[in-house]
């Protein structure tokens, strides 16, 4: 067996592995899983808490790292 027969054989795997995995998420009784994931992105809140946001808006990490420094330097003495 040479390289080219490996070669051969792992692209021979790898497509029956890419149509498994096509039939396994296409096969019909995946339609309620679909159904379901499709619809997660409104099953969410309206109005979120503003706790939420903390850390994910550029504000909230300023603030975030402002209370981390001014907590190091209650605990270190005022050493950063």
């Amino acid at each position: 067996m040479d390289l080219n027969d490996v070669r051969s054989l792992v692209t021979l795997l790898s497509l029956a592995l890419f149509l498994a995995l096509m039939v396994w998420t296409w096969w019909p009784d995946r339609k309620g899983a679909h159904e379901a994931a499709a619809q997660l992105p409104f099953d969410e809140d309206d109005h979120p808490s503003p706790d939420e946001y903390i850390g994910r808006s550029p504000e909230g990490m300023r603030a975030g790292l402002g209370a981390a420094r001014r907590s190091a330097r209650e605990n270190d003495g005022g050493v950063l």
